[in-house]
């Protein structure tokens, strides 16, 4: 943050708190606080010899933001990092092996291949994936089948989405994906395919989903997983249908079928030669402006923290308090939610092992 919007955060003038960090004055334990609450950090970290060293783990793939992240996402990266961290650390005090990724590909590797073996290693198969009711829904089974081989997925809530979609954080045992809440749900599901295609690289990175670099390949694996070439061509709205200019309609159908996004049927549309990318781009352009962005309210509190933590590190949590391994003030830190939601986030997990 500048000095002038720290400052601001903790009722002072820019040029105290300038004070505070050139040591010529010092501030009261309440302006700690404050500052303790604007930084996300605890307040013992000021009472440390040196400054803590930042987490650096990531790659950047971004290009529409550039430049350092803000407040918002340094602070998600560095919680998303903390929580992996616990989560290693409470399976190790539960004495459960930490679930190893197994999968892992080159870059070079045509996309619909990587595609196919990312959806076999999910476990979801298409006519399962089509029978869902919703976006939300898709969403839901989406998450659970990535958690279910070994990612942690956790959710964003103060990142704008023109910063960032979501991030990832490549590792051969509990690697991290992370996608925007702001988003919508067919946009976290993408993100979420996207993010998995850059662990399958053991490469993390903070993603936009532009279309440069890796990006392009990354975005590639997440359509073919989610819009498979043959059931696109073979769909009744495609197969035999000889345009480049496709009809709303026809692509509202084609989202609903695969419960994707209608920006993701039109790029499958153009991968398999069936559309041209001059409509690719005024569609996509177009579902930007359109782009509605979650608000504020929502869920209850249990709910919304278990959206943002994943049922797996839910799980963990809500295991080791429930064993004796952590207290209750611990297990409602790491979920961030008040002690009183606790009871209601238990009932939710299933306790008797670690898949929600």
């Amino acid at each position: 943050m500048t000095v002038e919007v720290a400052a601001k955060k903790a009722h002072v003038t820019a040029e105290l708190l300038q004070e505070w960090e050139d040591g010529t004055e010092r501030p009261t334990v309440n302006q700690l606080r404050l500052l303790a609450e604007a930084y996300k950090r605890p307040l013992a970290v000021f009472y440390l010899p040196t400054p803590p060293k930042g987490f650096d783990a990531l790659r950047d793939f971004r290009s529409a933001a550039e430049g350092a992240p803000t407040p918002a996402l340094a602070y998600e990266i560095r919680r998303a990092n903390e929580r992996r961290e616990i989560a290693l650390d409470l399976l190790d005090e539960l004495r459960e092996v930490s679930p190893a990724t197994a999968f892992k590909v080159k870059k070079s590797t045509e996309p619909d291949v990587v595609a196919e073996h990312l959806r076999d290693a999910l476990g979801v198969s298409l006519a399962e994936q089509t029978s869902w009711s919703s976006e939300s829904v898709a969403l839901s089974k989406w998450r659970d089948a990535v958690e279910g081989i070994g990612v942690l997925v956790f959710q964003t809530t103060g990142v704008n989405v023109n910063e960032a979609r979501g991030f990832s954080i490549a590792s051969d045992t509990l690697p991290v994906i992370a996608i925007n809440g702001k988003d919508s749900a067919a946009g976290r599901i993408f993100t979420m395919i996207h993010e998995l295609a850059h662990l399958a690289l053991r490469q993390g990175g903070v993603c936009d989903l532009d279309e440069h670099g890796v990006e392009v390949f990354c975005n590639a694996v997440a359509g073919a997983l989610l819009v498979p070439r043959d059931a696109l061509l073979t769909h009744p709205d495609v197969s035999g249908v000889n345009t480049v200019e496709w009809p709303e309609e026809t692509l509202k159908r084609l989202a609903r079928t695969f419960r994707v996004s209608r920006e993701v049927i039109v790029r499958r549309l153009l991968t398999t030669g069936k559309t041209k990318s001059s409509f690719y781009e005024r569609k996509r352009l177009q579902y930007a402006s359109e782009l509605k962005i979650a608000t504020k309210g929502g869920p209850p509190p249990p709910v919304l923290a278990i959206a943002r933590a994943g049922r797996f590190f839910t799980t963990v949590v809500v295991r080791s308090y429930t064993e004796g391994r952590i207290t209750s003030a611990d297990a409602s830190d790491f979920l961030s939610l008040r002690l009183r939601h606790l009871p209601e986030v238990m009932k939710s997990i299933r306790v008797g092992g670690l898949t929600a």
